[in-house]
């Protein structure tokens, strides 16, 4: 009997170092991933090197409808503005002439004579005569604007 129980107990000692062996050898082939691989076969146990999946890569795609609303996107069309270029074209003035001006009391009372195409014309400050306006004036000269341009005109 005695044999038999020490027949056992080798046996059972084999098998549990071949699956230590197994685990070292598998950790190792881990640690060292360059080195030969070494292959033990102890009946269909087999220590190879897992096969490594590759990571799947995702691509974003342009959809052409709105997952919530479940409607379709419509692109936007752009707002195409034209400006419009203002051409400063010359202004023809008529012909003036700064007569003087004719005081009567206070600076409030002050006319100013202009011949506007040889019509003379008596104007206060901010008074219009043939499209001609009078911004402000003096015993010497007198500022008029026409058609959006201001001039300054000599007493003659």
């Amino acid at each position: 009997m005695k044999l038999k129980a020490n027949n056992t107990t080798y046996i059972l000692l084999a098998v549990v170092l071949g699956i230590w062996g197994v685990f070292v050898v598998s950790f190792v082939n881990d640690l060292n991933p360059g080195d030969s691989q070494v292959e033990l076969s102890l009946g269909t146990v087999s220590t190879g090197k897992r096969q490594v999946q590759p990571k799947a890569v995702f691509e974003l795609v342009d959809t052409p409808r709105d997952p919530f609303l479940n409607t379709n996107y419509t692109a936007q069309a752009k707002k195409t503005t034209t400006k419009t270029r203002v051409t400063n074209t010359a202004i023809v003035w008529p012909n003036i002439q700064y007569k003087g001006q004719i005081k009567s009391g206070s600076s409030k009372n002050t006319v100013f004579v202009l011949a506007i195409n040889g019509l003379e014309h008596i104007l206060k400050a901010g008074s219009t005569a043939s499209e001609v306006k009078i911004v402000q004036g003096s015993n010497q000269q007198v500022r008029l604007q026409f058609k959006g341009q201001i001039k300054t005109f000599e007493l003659q």
